[in-house]
């Protein structure tokens, strides 16, 4: 069959064959640098489609406007406006759900007025009944892992003020709109406003949910027009206090999902970068061993166009065979990471078709990264004149002579590790790829594996300033001589800390104001908390004043904000300006403002409370700390304290620690792809070296040489180009 193709096609099959164990390594390269490649492209061709279609299903709202009792002829009202395209009331109230003895989680529920007509944020059914009647509640399904809860038992759930109500868990519901429960560590319930009065709730519905006409606004624009809308809302006698405006079409986690993608991708075009490189050495090595036969090819009447083409269609087989092996397993395994990948996030893949962009992109660039690398010597090994050609006797001859480096290594070393240094110096050229590959394979494992560690070490820094083990949440302020001295009757207790806190929004220069966020007021004198890992600025000092410190989860939310700039904070209905002094880095933390308790105290005209209460055991293992926890369950409760929530030290860093751990361990699986391209970067040269040097080898044997000592000799080569 061979027979019948074309010499020059003939030609390259048969040199392939020859040289079988260097195509291999480099087929092999290529693939991982397509799969590397492939892998991610796919992934994120699926994953950035699915997850906008899931949250866009649930019709998502572009702002939600809290107000009073809202009914049915105002919200027409609002929907008859111009600007206006859909309407929806619901209420939110933050309780608490029992998930053991003197066990809780802080759970949001949401309040739906008609479970058969949801026109924004839309869930769907999952498993049991649907809906849910009076008496009865609905878990998000990635909620009852952490409410450990099954369908059809009981639940008790507390809302502040009021006393737990049982209810019974009917059901489960899918709302891709959320943020993933078991990422924020509290449940998701849906409940009617006959359920929130059996809990002690005021079943009015306070919350206005509206999509606009115009769907091209952005955030900014949204909120101006949610402004828009509140001052006609006053005007009718709706007073709003606080309004949420969301990043329009983008779900919750859409920014974390597109940089870590983005990092991944980066070790994908790294590793097929360097499968190139093994491509140019072994096409360099082939044309050196070929010069002679390119000058007979020429001599018979071949021009540089039909040389060229030979090896460029050696070079096109090596790369669709490795585009034929890298491309169905990056499809395969890039299937598999979305599905994954949308099961942590909480979504649903309604389709795995990869679109034909991204596969066509990744055959082009499986193509033409080896061509592209292969050009500079295939065009310049086919330029070469017939004399050259003929007259060139080997690689070898380029290194005749002995320089002074090799007589000083002689004196100083054995024969073979000076034949060994003498040989990795032969072709600089060859080298310096070789240890390009090796260098940015080894750096890329180096730079995941210090990522991860940096990001370990940020955790350490954080939790190690945060030195309690329990924070309590109080619903209301209570005096902080009570509260610390109901914890200190607690058996385990060694110290108490009362601190100020609150739920705040940011009042904006327009009059508008900023998603709601979290404020937490240590004393000035604290020792239960130092300085937090700083990115700019300081941390809070004694006798501070009006001033506060922000993490970077709110700078990133609120790009405006600047150190030494004022900060203008709604706190408990009152309107107070601070001064920014200083930017925390707090990895996976919601965004939160820091200030001392005396200075909100003093802001705020509040004399002797506190909302927070934060807890040392003693001892401080797992254990004591869990006991301790419910103890302090219990006493509150049984001192008529309502607890709004309460959190283990502990379990909030394994929720962060968990995302990283998804991180570390993809940059590292990526890395190790690099990393292997650049072994088979080794491999390849070894290869071409010891082929290169067939006749010096036996020459070697003539004269005595051992396999072993021509076997520690090449070893010693691979040993110091690794070094």
């Amino acid at each position: 069959m061979l027979k019948k193709l074309p010499s020059a096609w003939r030609k390259v099959l048969r040199d392939l064959w020859l040289n079988k164990a260097r195509a291999f390594l480099v087929i092999l390269s290529i693939a991982i640098g397509i799969f590397g490649l492939g892998l991610v492209a796919n992934s994120y061709a699926i994953l950035v489609r699915e997850m906008d279609v899931n949250y866009l299903r649930t019709n998502p709202a572009a702002a939600t406007l809290y107000t009073t009792d809202l009914d049915d002829d105002f919200l027409q009202q609002v929907k008859n406006l111009p600007q206006v395209d859909e309407v929806e009331s619901r209420r939110l109230i933050i309780g608490r759900v029992q998930t053991g003895e003197n066990e809780w989680k802080t759970i949001w529920l949401f309040v739906i007025e008609d479970f058969g007509n949801l026109r924004l944020d839309r869930f769907s059914p999952e498993a049991g009944q649907y809906p849910a009647k009076t008496g009865e509640i609905l878990l998000e399904r990635d909620a009852l892992k952490v409410a450990n809860a099954e369908i059809g038992q009981t639940l008790g759930v507390k809302i502040p003020n009021a006393t737990p109500a049982p209810l019974r868990l009917v059901g489960s519901v899918h709302a891709p709109g959320l943020a993933p429960a078991w990422m924020e560590n509290f449940a998701y319930g849906f409940i009617t406003r006959e359920t929130l009065a059996l809990l002690g709730g005021d079943p009015t519905l306070n919350e206005l949910k509206v999509t606009f006409v115009d769907k091209s606004l952005n955030q900014t624009a949204v909120r101006s027009t949610a402004t828009d809308l509140r001052i006609w809302m006053e005007t009718q006698g709706y007073p709003v206090s606080r309004i949420e405006v969301p990043k329009p079409g983008k779900h919750p986690h859409a920014t974390q999902m597109a940089t870590l993608l983005f990092l991944l991708e980066v070790f994908g075009v790294i590793a097929l970068l360097l499968s190139a490189v093994l491509v140019v050495n072994m096409i360099t090595a082939l044309l050196a061993q070929q010069i002679r036969q390119i000058g007979v090819m020429k001599a018979i009447g071949a021009n540089a166009r039909q040389v060229t083409g030979i090896y460029y269609g050696m070079v096109l087989i090596l790369g669709l065979t490795g585009l034929l092996v890298g491309l169905p397993l990056a499809i395969l395994a890039g299937r598999a990471y979305a599905a994954f990948a949308s099961k942590l996030l909480n979504f649903q893949i309604f389709s795995d078709a990869i679109p034909w962009p991204y596969l066509a992109l990744q055959v082009l660039v499986g193509l033409l990264a080896p061509v592209l690398a292969a050009s500079y010597p295939i065009l310049r090994g086919s330029r070469i004149s017939v004399r050259e050609a003929m007259s060139d006797y080997g690689i070898s001859q380029k290194s005749a002579g002995v320089s002074s480096f090799t007589r000083l290594m002689r004196k100083i070393a054995n024969r073979p590790f000076v034949l060994s240094l003498r040989n990795t110096f032969r072709q600089r050229g060859r080298l310096l790829l070789t240890l390009g590959t090796l260098a940015v394979g080894g750096a890329g494992f180096i730079v995941a594996m210090n990522v991860s560690a940096s990001a370990s070490s940020t955790v350490d820094a954080e939790f190690a300033a945060q030195k309690y083990d329990i924070q309590t949440v109080f619903s209301f302020p209570y005096p902080e001589q009570e509260l610390e001295q109901q914890a200190k009757a607690v058996a385990g207790v060694a110290r108490v800390e009362s601190w100020g806190s609150a739920q705040v929004v940011r009042v904006l220069d327009n009059g508008t104001e900023s998603n709601k966020f979290r404020l937490l007021a240590p004393p000035e004198r604290t020792v239960l908390m130092t300085t937090l890992p700083l990115l700019e600025g300081r941390w809070l000092a004694v006798d501070d004043g009006n001033v506060l410190v922000a993490n970077h989860a709110l700078l990133a939310a609120q790009p405006d904000l600047k150190i030494g700039g004022p900060i203008t904070l709604r706190i408990a209905g009152k309107e107070t300006t601070w001064k920014l002094v200083g930017v925390v880095q707090e990895m996976m933390f919601p965004p939160t403002v820091y200030m001392t308790k005396e200075s909100l105290n003093a802001a705020m005209g509040w004399d002797g409370l506190a909302s927070t209460l934060v807890v040392v055991a003693n001892p401080r293992d797992a254990e004591t700390v869990v006991q301790v926890s419910r103890r302090l369950e219990s006493q509150f409760a049984g001192s008529g304290l309502d607890v709004y929530g309460s959190v283990r030290m502990a379990d909030y860093r394994k929720v962060i620690e968990d995302h990283l751990l998804v991180l570390s361990t993809f940059l590292v699986l990526m890395s190790v792809l690099v990393l292997l391209v650049g072994g088979l970067g080794l491999a390849s040269t070894m290869s071409i070296n010891i082929l290169e040097r067939t006749r010096e080898i036996g020459v070697l044997r003539a004269i005595g040489a051992s396999s072993g000592s021509i076997l520690k000799i090449i070893v010693a080569e691979g040993a110091i180009i690794g070094t």
